[in-house]
This record gives structure tokens, sequence and C-alpha cells, in this order.
């Protein structure tokens, strides 16, 4: 199964979360790399097909169960992508930590922030 958002959402939400929605870029998928262009995502279940698997999409929460019966059933290798909410607080996110975006200097109540935190766990 495939949770199919058209990008790095996660990451885009956190993007979003320490620098400000206007700063996070580069992990949306969209047709033609602007937002006009509307989300982009390669054909799984072609692509899965042309494998010689079984493959679906679904996109409600209700046809998720009965896709992976028939998944199953087929006996074959098979892809259910599953379309999921791009847009937060739907998406799952704000990812939480500081791993992957680090703070520059001239965010400085952020920043200050970040170190007071990290300072409080240890």
């Amino acid at each position: 199964m495939v949770a199919n958002n058209a990008g790095w959402i996660a990451i885009r939400d956190l993007q979003a979360a320490v620098y400000g929605p206007e700063r996070a870029t580069g992990a949306e998928f969209l047709e033609g790399g602007r937002p006009e262009g509307g989300p982009q995502s390669p054909g799984l279940v072609a692509l899965a097909r042309s494998f010689g698997c079984y493959a679906e999409q679904v996109s409600l929460p209700g046809e998720v169960s009965p896709a992976l019966a028939r998944a199953f059933a087929s006996g074959l290798p098979a892809v259910v992508e599953v379309e999921v909410e791009r847009s937060y607080p739907l998406s799952g996110s704000p990812a939480v930590g500081w791993w992957d975006v680090p703070v520059p200097a001239y965010l400085t109540e952020q920043r200050a922030r970040y170190e007071r935190e990290r300072a409080e766990e240890q």
C-alpha cells in the first residue's frame, strides 16, 4: 500500500512550522513546479500493472479495506495506492523535532526557543 500525498508533505509542514508558510519549499510535487499546476504524481497504478501486478487507486477511507481484500485475492504482487490529504491539519503533521531543519541565527525567536528546549532536555 502506498499513501500518496503527491509530495513530502510532512517536510513541507515542518518547514512551515519552523520558517513560516511562505518559506516552505521543494516538498510538493506540483505540475510545472507551480501551485497553480496542482499536485502531480507518477501513474503508480499503471506502472504496477506494467510489471504484471494487481493495482488500484482509492481515495476514500471506506475503500481501503475492500481494495486490500481484492489485492490479496488476486494472488499477484499488488499495489494499492491511497490518495491521502495534503492540507494541514488533515495531512497528519506537524512533524516534531529539529533533526532535518536547522534553525538559522537570523530567526532569533525560533532559535532561542530551540536552544531553550534543548537545554531543558539535558
